[in-house]
């Protein structure tokens, strides 16, 4: 029917069987295997959300179109809120490719921050001592 949004179905789709793995294999193999296993399902949960993301831009018409649908919102649509907008002087976007430039950039970095920090905490902050899963302590 519709290749192009096929494809981030099927990535979205994929997060069930994989969560049913994980889920498995985390009482399968408990104690220190299991975040390895966690690691697995939280990269593939970044490329989820970005595709998620791309999917529903296809679904709308493609990049041009969203933009142009965003271009006939309201104004106060990109406010970002009283607090970020005194806090951080944050502000606002204006409404059609700004905005979604700003939102696929937002989404892009979440999925970079998420991956290396993921990768950082299992091959440095947990071999290293640093990283104690389901410890509110600072001095772990």
């Amino acid at each position: 029917y519709a290749p192009d949004v096929q494809k981030f179905v099927v990535r979205i789709l994929f997060m069930v069987p994989l969560y049913s793995v994980q889920s498995w294999l985390s009482l399968r193999f408990h104690g220190p295997a299991r975040v390895y296993i966690d690691t697995l399902r939280d990269l593939y949960e970044a490329f989820v959300i970005q595709s998620f993301v791309y999917y529903l831009i296809e679904l709308l018409g493609g990049e041009d179109r969203m933009a142009e649908l965003l271009g006939r919102k309201e104004a106060s649509l990109g406010g970002h809120g009283w607090f970020m907008s005194k806090v951080f002087g944050m502000q606002r976007w204006r409404m059609g490719k700004e905005f979604l430039l700003k939102v696929k950039h937002g989404v892009l970095q979440y999925v970079v921050v998420k991956t290396i920090l993921t990768l950082l905490t299992t091959f440095l902050f947990l071999p290293s001592g640093l990283y104690g899963e389901g410890t509110f302590s600072i001095h772990y």
